[in-house]
């Protein structure tokens, strides 16, 4: 689902639910794929926000470690776009085909990406991230904090913080926003507040707008409105 390894605490949680019987394979897809599942210094690539042939591409690259062959994007697109099956299904059929039983189990830990680490101080401050994964910290001010591309994490501390999100920075995570004080800017063309698809999970709101997504932790998604946003 993921391309990585699950964790302890994924491992437990998922299979209680098979276990006792709250939940069957479709329904174990359905919640994995709504969460981005990225974790801070591990490498990953999630299927969350895929359709079409990027989705078929990539589903087999992270069970089979192969590419599709043409009938087999073929079948699998046009399946999917006409409703035949759902990503779902399309996801639990290939965990468990003849293929992937044969492999096993195992994944192949991809290496952890370089992850850097900055911190700032109580005066007000512009923190911007690289390429890579980053992790920001404003600590105390009004801060401006960009993690550009990557997967990244980013903690505003006190003041009214600015976090700052480009089309294609990755699947980011945000720490410590506050409603009403803190606001996330957008920095991509044409985009909208309606744009944006927001959906409540456990522990905070996951927002997707383009190709890039946003974790709100401990934030509900009742609690957001359109005033923390801006668009330019």
């Amino acid at each position: 689902m993921y391309d990585r390894d699950a964790t302890v605490r994924e491992l437990e949680y998922y299979s209680g639910l098979l276990l006792e019987g709250t939940d069957n394979p479709d329904d174990l897809a359905t919640k994995m794929l709504g969460l981005d599942g990225a974790i801070q210094g591990v490498s990953s690539a999630p299927l969350t926000g895929l359709t079409g042939a990027a989705l078929v591409e990539q589903a087999f690259l992270n069970t089979f470690g192969r590419d599709p062959t043409p009938a087999e994007s073929s079948t699998l697109e046009a399946n999917l776009s006409s409703g035949r099956i759902t990503i779902a299904q399309f996801v639990v059929a290939l965990a468990q085909s003849t293929e992937k039983l044969a492999a096993g189990n195992a994944h192949e830990t991809n290496p952890a990406p370089a992850l850097t680490h900055q911190i700032g101080t109580d005066a007000i401050e512009i923190t911007s991230g690289g390429v890579g994964q980053d992790k920001l910290q404003g600590m105390g001010g009004n801060d401006t904090l960009s993690g550009g591309k990557g997967d990244d994490s980013l903690t505003g501390g006190l003041g009214a913080d600015e976090f700052v999100f480009s089309d294609g920075d990755g699947m980011d995570f945000i720490a410590g926003f506050e409603t009403s004080t803190d606001i996330i800017v957008f920095d991509v063309q044409d985009l909208v507040f309606a744009d944006l698809i927001l959906s409540e999970s456990d522990g905070g709101t996951i927002l997707n707008y383009g190709s890039g997504s946003i974790t709100l932790e401990d934030i509900s998604l009742p609690s957001l409105d359109e005033e923390d946003f801006s668009f330019s």
